[in-house]
């Protein structure tokens, strides 16, 4: 039995596409502020809770995320308020996929996606040797 987290670069990549975000929010603001203050109101208390969400919420959940891996089942680890646990048996999983975007593939990591007969599941990044290692298990 082996527990996987997310490396330190994943909060990064999260962060940054959260600023990405953050940043069309704001542009979209200064657009939007000439033709009514109303809305405006309403992007910056998004805005606001965006941030609170990249720099508070989200350190706590890469935290509590793990995925452990053994020859009979595959259990998903995750949550700050709700902990969440799911459990994959090994013998009902159909499919496992390796999944990477460009900017993921950037931080030398990506994500599994796990698909039973009636479930399926994606986990957070991981590191490319863990994701290699979780299939390589699984593939047994």
């Amino acid at each position: 039995m082996k527990k996987y987290t997310p490396p330190k670069r994943v909060l990064f990549l999260w962060q940054l596409r959260s600023a990405v975000l953050l940043g069309l929010l704001s542009l979209l603001t200064i657009w939007v502020w000439f033709l009514t203050v109303y809305f405006s109101i309403v992007i910056g208390i998004a805005i606001v809770i965006a941030v609170l969400f990249n720099f508070v919420y989200l350190p706590v959940f890469l935290k509590s995320y793990s995925v452990t891996v053994d020859k009979n089942a595959v259990t998903i680890t995750r949550g700050v308020f709700i902990k969440r646990e799911s459990v994959m048996p090994q013998p009902r999983l159909v499919y496992a996929e390796h999944i990477t975007t460009p900017l993921a593939r950037a931080f030398s990591v990506s994500a599994v996606a796990f698909r039973a007969a009636r479930a399926a599941t994606i986990t957070i990044e991981l590191e490319k040797a863990d994701v290699n290692e979780i299939l390589e298990v699984i593939s047994e």
